[in-house]
């Protein structure tokens, strides 16, 4: 990456093309014999030609108020699974629920002719089924009406080993336990944030490929065609697709990004693909989207100068205008081997910029919210006082691995070296409600990182057995 001078501006231009291409969608949506999860019978689709557009809406799914879903029997699955199926079970997955699933976990387990799952909350099972494969990729949302969305897949991307182009890549959606969609043929999928909406990419003929994203809450599909832009090279895909943190879109970035090239928008709302080209400036820093209205860039202005930092927002014009920039804020800060880790809490409430430090800049402001000093310092020892015991030394303080902020947490995930080949994992934790640029973490939890089913020790929130069943705890608080 090249060293800038000095910017003598902070707004820059940048260089925008827009394209929208839209086809029909020929997906074919499955509701399962009998009722839907409000009681009633469901509704019969409308023919595929139909649901062109937003101006066609797909019948809705009536779900009753979530009070009114509080007080019935709860939907549980026939057959739950026991502690003794889950708990250190080495094939078991597990994935904590995040943001309107916060308090709800999803637990995976092989069988004979697949995978059986289940959804747990403080009270036990929620919900359950089985999908006919075994997941490599397994999502968990729930929506604003209460409705919780499951998405498995059994993808050649990240699988771990190499399959033919040809291999079946089946995927599952299921919402309230109903299955809505089911391909066995993806390249990707995804479920928002909020539950709102999903999208499924799906290969077409010769090597190209359309996306496809169905907004739940607004009853409507839309499908953008790719063309060869998506297309996979040998096993690897060119960009990652994932919706960005606000829910209104999927966001297409390429996949190994260090500033620069394109990003794709496509709202999950009807609206109009969008697509951003950095500049031949910008393409010396770094960015961090929120959405195809904001973003965040990081920029050097030369060696032993403080790195320039950037929100920027965009306004859309007509279809084939570049768009408009403006500087929401700008602020300098002195960092030390930064190499573009730059990151959003899941919320987009907070930038992050790892460097040898880590800092956490409030979004809204650009005011530097935290500061954590290098690893192995004497200064960080002294940080970590709250959670290890007064001999501890700075090899007992580890090393950081990584950071994330989830639904007002901050975790450092920290590895304390033991011996050349082993270590033993934790997380330390602050509140982002009352954080302070030199905030002590609130408490540490140790991580069993090679069995994901563990009882009450998967980050700080975890399975749990009461009364000789399975519940999900969202809070787990240890101090050692």
């Amino acid at each position: 990456m090249r060293a800038n001078g000095k910017r003598a501006a902070l707004s820059k231009g940048l260089a925008a093309a827009i394209a929208v291409a839209v086809l029909p969608p020929i997906l074919y949506w499955i509701w399962p014999d009998g009722k839907s999860d409000d009681g009633n019978a469901p509704t019969a689709l409308p023919s595929q030609s139909a649901q062109s557009d937003k101006s066609a809406p797909w019948p809705r799914i009536a779900l009753p108020h979530p009070d009114a879903t509080a007080r019935r029997a709860r939907l549980s699955p026939e057959k739950p699974f026991t502690p003794e199926e889950v708990i250190r079970n080495p094939v078991c997955r597990f994935r904590d629920g995040r943001g309107n699933a916060a308090g709800l976990g999803l637990v995976l387990i092989p069988g004979e002719r697949g995978a059986r799952f289940e959804v747990l909350d403080g009270e036990g099972a929620v919900l359950g089924g089985s999908v006919p494969f075994w997941p490599n990729h397994y999502r968990l949302a729930r929506s604003a009406d209460g409705s919780i969305i499951t998405g498995f897949g059994d993808l050649r991307l990240n699988s771990g080993v190499s399959r033919p182009k040809d291999t079946p890549e089946p995927v599952r959606i299921f919402r309230g336990g109903q299955l809505i969609y089911e391909t066995d043929k993806a390249w990707n999928f995804g479920l928002a944030p909020d539950g709102s909406a999903f999208f499924v990419l799906e290969p077409e003929a010769d090597s190209t490929s359309r996306l496809v994203i169905r907004n739940l809450d607004m009853g409507t599909e839309r499908d953008y065609d790719l063309g060869y832009e998506y297309t996979p090279a040998g096993f690897g895909l060119p960009y990652s697709l994932q919706f960005t943190a606000r829910s209104g879109e999927v966001m297409m970035a390429p996949a190994f990004m260090s500033g620069g090239r394109s990003h794709f928008f496509f709202p999950a709302d009807g609206e109009r693909q969008r697509k951003v080209t950095l500049d031949s400036d910008d393409h010396d820093g770094y960015v961090a989207f929120e959405s195809m209205r904001h973003g965040y860039f990081a920029f050097s202005q030369g060696e032993d100068q403080p790195w320039l930092i950037l929100k920027k927002e965009f306004h859309w014009g007509a279809p084939r205008e570049a768009p408009k920039t403006t500087d929401v804020w700008a602020r300098e800060i002195v960092m030390e081997h930064f190499y573009g880790n730059i990151g959003l809490s899941n919320d987009a409430a907070w930038l992050m910029l790892r460097s040898w430090q880590e800092y956490v800049l409030d979004t809204r402001t650009g005011d530097l919210a935290f500061y954590w000093p290098k690893t192995r310092s004497d200064e960080e020892l002294a940080r970590l006082s709250t959670v290890l015991p007064p001999e501890a030394t700075i090899e007992d303080a580890g090393g950081v691995q990584s950071v994330s902020i989830t639904d007002g947490q901050l975790r450092l995930y920290r590895r304390v070296k033991r011996s050349p080949t082993q270590g033993s994992y934790y997380f330390d934790v602050f509140d982002m409600a009352g954080i302070g640029i030199h905030s002590k973490p609130q408490f540490r939890v140790h991580v069993d990182r090679d069995i994901p089913c563990m009882a009450g020790d998967f980050v700080f929130r975890g399975l749990q057995v009461a009364d000789g069943a399975l519940t999900y705890l969202a809070q787990v608080r240890q101090t050692r």
